[in-house]
């Protein structure tokens, strides 16, 4: 009693609120911890060390991915880096294409983007083509009783192939143009001496005085009939003042017409060469 009437009022008022407050705190976890033993009733124990074990691998997997995104985020800043770098890369180019565009242009003709598809290289081979047949239309015109002329051909027939390298022939006789492959064997044969004499006139007049010593034909005379065999070897005759001409053929009305010869005679043992001068 001394003791009761020593406290205070209110001290004695607090200490009957916490009381009570203890009170209902232990009504309440005991009800919690009846409900936890019943929930926990007929089950087993964890297994501490298999949890342990899976925390460790979960922990190392996300370290692992801690990784990867960090790598991740270096490839993207990588990448961003690039497309900046690319885009400038585009827009440089894009100008330099604008401000390219006639040479672009000049450069696609040249390479054969225009009307007649013809390549830089093969215009310049046309050029040097035309010369040549100008020249060798002289030799043409003589040898075909003035029949046939060379003419370049500046039209495309095949859209497919480029123009500027193919020949025709110009016939009087039918006043029109002609493939060359409608020529017949003794019509080719001198197409093709007038095209090589033709030739050879286009080096010695364009390389600085060259000469041109020495020619020689492989057959084809056998093509011809005689009168134009007679004019060829007039031709031939002719190119033989202050060079050399050499004539390899099978054809016997040959044999008279040309003064220094060299034959081969087939024999037993082996073949025998000879040289023979014709007096005409």
């Amino acid at each position: 009693d001394q003791r009761a009437a020593l406290r205070e009022p209110g001290r004695l008022q607090d200490l009957e609120a916490r009381l009570r407050k203890a009170a209902d705190d232990r009504t309440v976890r005991l009800a919690r911890l009846e409900t936890l033993d019943a929930a926990l009733d007929g089950t087993a124990r964890p297994d501490l060390e298999a949890l342990e074990g899976a925390r460790r691998d979960a922990a190392e997997a996300f370290t692992l991915a801690g990784g990867a995104a960090q790598s991740a985020r270096n490839a993207l800043e990588t990448f961003r880096a690039r497309r900046v770098r690319v885009q400038d890369l585009q827009d440089k180019l894009a100008a330099a294409t604008e401000a390219s565009a006639d040479l672009l242009q000049l450069s696609a003709e040249l390479d054969g983007a225009n009307r007649r598809r013809m390549k830089f290289s093969s215009w310049a081979l046309a050029w040097w083509l035309q010369r040549v047949l100008e020249h060798a239309s002289r030799q043409l015109d003589q040898l075909s009783g003035g029949r046939y002329r060379f003419r370049l051909r500046t039209d495309v027939d095949d859209k497919r192939r480029s123009a500027g390298l193919e020949i025709d022939v110009h016939d009087a006789y039918a006043n029109g143009l002609r493939s060359v492959r409608t020529l017949s064997g003794g019509e080719k044969f001198l197409a093709s001496l007038s095209l090589a004499l033709g030739l050879a006139e286009v080096i010695q007049g364009r390389s600085g005085g060259i000469e041109l010593d020495a020619l020689f034909i492989d057959e084809g005379f056998g093509s011809l009939d005689d009168e134009t065999l007679e004019k060829a070897m007039r031709v031939l005759d002719k190119l033989g003042q202050g060079r050399m001409v050499g004539l390899i053929s099978h054809v016997e009305a040959m044999k008279q017409a040309i003064d220094c010869q060299v034959r081969v005679k087939k024999q037993d043992g082996g073949s025998r060469v000879e040289l023979v001068r014709v007096s005409r």
